[in-house]
């Protein structure tokens, strides 16, 4: 369900725009995760002082405080908690290994990252058509966060691509809408988002006679 959004103008970009769409939301004990475009101490700042808690991916956008949790990470004994999940459907398995720890004391001395309580990474192997691809994702977060705690908000966070994007483009056809005037094309993105939660509120609540 999607309860606010905001426009990123042509002159700005996403990293100004995730503190104004925080501000319309409530925060408090909310679990905030984000892309690493959000990887910003001012964002994650206004989330703990909001009353809420960050998961946030970890990318070379902060390249200093990236290549550390990678190398710490790297060091298997610094594994405090690991978690196995496994996913099989639409022609493909997908093995979900996450691993984090909260022994970050000398990783906070260092770079003092704002309610930085545990780091952790999920290692996902997928195998399709007989061909396996891997990709190891790190995380930042303000909660003691176990592993798979970690799991399970990672395949919730990108869940909303296919379960919010994927049917934005693929069932309203939204990529290939031509309605590009003034305000048009924002105000019908905010009308297929509020029909599609009606119909899964519709499906959700329906019962057999």
């Amino acid at each position: 369900m999607v309860f606010a959004q905001e426009k990123t103008h042509a002159k700005s970009n996403e990293i100004t725009a995730i503190p104004e769409l925080l501000k319309k939301l409530d925060l408090k004990d909310k679990i905030i995760t984000i892309d690493a475009v959000g990887a910003q101490r001012n964002i994650c700042e206004q989330i703990i002082s909001g009353k809420g808690n960050y998961v946030i991916s970890l990318k070379g956008n902060q390249k200093s405080l990236y290549e550390d949790v990678q190398s710490f990470l790297r060091n298997e004994q610094n594994h405090k908690f690991s978690n196995e999940n496994n996913d099989k459907g639409h022609g493909r398995i997908e093995q979900r290994t996450a691993f984090t720890t909260h022994d970050i004391e000398n990783l906070q001395k260092i770079h003092n990252w704002p309610g930085l309580r545990s780091i952790g990474k999920v290692v996902s192997k997928i195998l399709k058509k007989g061909k396996e691809t891997e990709e190891t994702r790190y995380y930042i977060s303000s909660l003691p966060l176990d592993a798979q705690k970690l799991n399970d908000i990672a395949r919730k966070h990108w869940g909303i691509e296919n379960q919010l994007h994927w049917r934005l483009d693929v069932i309203f056809n939204e990529d290939k809408s031509c309605i590009r005037n003034d305000n048009s094309a924002e105000n019908m993105n905010i009308m297929r988002k509020w029909a599609m939660t009606v119909l899964i509120k519709a499906k959700k609540n329906r019962r057999s006679l």
